[in-house]
């Protein structure tokens, strides 16, 4: 019933301890990577779609680079995550990141003129190289295009009539706050109290954001978080309620994947029993060492990257 996931851990293991991979395992590395499995040419996937060991991809290597996590937690570090993450930021804007990890204040913005003006500004110089500009913004950060993941977006303004937003507009909603007790201090060495999991995605839902009222956004800040040490570790009957509420996502399709029975009406008993078992089974046969190299892995997380490694191999890997 596992196999698949088994095979998928090793070869993540097998990764990050420096192993190269055998022909037989050559088509697990090039999935991994977002590569084709047969030709390991590329394919457009950002391979942070495809990796389950969330505390290292890609984009959170950039994240710390350009925003380190002590910053999260004053006045704008917040909403500097916010603009790091609705204009896509990752692997395929990693020209853009370079430049910004070079400044002296990096990617965290002291208001928001500052960051509106280094958007103007790099949109102007893309524009300038022509054809060869470079991503400063991704739209297809996590999967499906999205408008609202780059700096402009045209909004209805009545019938048959639209506008685009300046870059000023998208920005303005970003500037909120969360924290408590713990603004203005480093999360690796305060003690104070972390919001919970669920509280950051209830509020991020409920903010009206654009780009942040659903989908895997709001799900990808709140573990963001988790893994700066801001907010607290969900447990496990909390994860398993996010995939009862998100059946449409990924992580109830593969936890279908790995053979579980569940319909479209399953009950949050029947999703959590699942997701109980999967977890249990994960954290009995992980050895220690092998913890610390995946990091633990983001359990549901790693059921969406079971249904998207099984749906990009060639027929299946199930």
């Amino acid at each position: 019933m596992f196999g698949v996931p088994a095979v998928i851990i090793r070869e993540a293991l097998s990764e990050r301890r420096g192993m190269e991979p055998t022909s037989e395992t050559t088509i697990f590395r090039w999935l991994l990577q977002g590569l084709h499995p047969l030709t390991g040419a590329s394919t457009g996937y950002d391979r942070d779609q495809m990796d389950p060991v969330r505390a290292d991809l890609q984009g959170l290597r950039w994240l710390k680079k350009v925003l380190p996590f002590h910053l999260l937690t004053t006045s704008t570090g917040l909403s500097s995550l916010l603009a790091f993450m609705s204009t896509g930021q990752g692997c395929s804007t990693s020209d853009f990141l370079r430049r910004m990890e070079a400044e002296p204040d990096k990617m965290h913005f002291p208001d928001l003129q500052a960051c509106v003006a280094r958007f103007e500004m790099e949109e102007t110089k893309s524009e300038s190289l022509g054809p060869n500009s470079y991503k400063y913004c991704n739209q297809t950060i996590y999967g499906t295009a999205n408008a609202w993941y780059s700096v402009h977006r045209t909004i209805r303004v009545g019938q048959n009539q639209w506008r685009e937003l300046s870059i000023e507009e998208k920005f303005t909603p970003i500037y909120l706050a969360l924290l408590g007790p713990l603004a203005n201090q480093d999360p690796a060495s305060s003690d104070a109290p972390r919001p919970e999991w669920h509280a950051v995605l209830s509020w991020i839902v409920n903010s009206g954001l654009n780009g942040f009222g659903s989908g895997l956004a709001p799900l990808q800040l709140a573990n963001n978080l988790v893994l700066a040490g801001v907010a607290a570790l969900p447990l496990i009957e909390t994860v398993a309620q996010w995939i009862y509420l998100n059946k449409g996502y990924g992580a109830f399709r593969g936890l279908q994947v790995l053979g579980f029975e569940l319909p479209p009406n399953a009950s949050p008993a029947a999703v959590r029993a699942a997701f109980l078992c999967f977890y249990t089974w994960l954290d009995h046969l992980l050895t220690a060492e092998d913890k610390s190299l995946l990091r633990y892995i983001h359990k549901s997380s790693f059921a969406k990257r079971l249904r998207r490694l099984n749906r990009s191999s060639p027929g299946s890997i199930v």
